[in-house]
């Protein structure tokens, strides 16, 4: 109930979680969007010690924000892009590398690249920086996930480039399975040929 939520945020302002929950009440209502923004902003406004609640603020604002996109409209596109790039510039600004250091935002929108705004080579672009950001190239599962994006909306071989990278890192967190995945991705491959 948003009277609750709203007398929880008196007594602690600092609450992201409360942040959250009013705006997936304002959202359940129908409320319109802006009341979501003041929302975000009445959020981003509090000192965090860390970057962590407000990388979650910024994740349920983007959710909401990306559901109600009509991504055939350029104009909201662009709207939902700005709104992207803000989050990962006002987090920098405010917390340097320490910010969103498993770069959540930027896999979110990366993801959304791909897949709802048809720009893969944006996609690919915001991918390979998480991939350059602290030591995710160190991480089999990013991998992963990024050869599978890259298969979906780009081909086989867009993968395959994916997998050539990921095995040339020698510190990689799980050789045997980012190998393994690669030859159950290559007998998939043959299979539907």
């Amino acid at each position: 109930d948003l009277d609750i939520v709203d007398r929880g945020l008196r007594n602690c302002n600092w609450s992201a979680d409360l942040y959250i929950e009013k705006m997936r009440i304002l959202d359940a209502n129908k409320e319109p969007r802006e009341k979501v923004q003041i929302v975000l902003e009445q959020a981003t406004q509090i000192q965090y010690n860390n970057a962590d609640p407000i990388v979650k603020i910024w994740i349920e604002y983007l959710t909401y924000l990306a559901r109600k996109t009509n991504f055939s409209d350029e104009k909201e596109v662009d709207i939902l892009r700005n709104n992207f790039n803000l989050a990962w510039n006002t987090l920098g600004w405010q917390f340097g590398n320490l910010a969103d250091c498993d770069c959540e935002i930027l896999k979110f929108w990366g993801r959304i690249e791909y897949s709802k705004m048809n720009d893969h080579n944006q996609g690919k672009q915001l991918w390979n920086t998480v991939m350059e950001s602290n030591e995710n190239f160190l991480k089999t599962a990013l991998w992963i996930e990024f050869s599978q994006l890259e298969h979906q909306y780009r081909g086989a071989d867009a993968a395959r480039l994916i997998f050539k990278r990921a095995l040339k890192v020698h510190e990689l967190n799980d050789i045997p399975s980012m190998a393994s995945y690669w030859i159950r991705f290559e007998r998939g491959v043959r299979c539907r040929v």
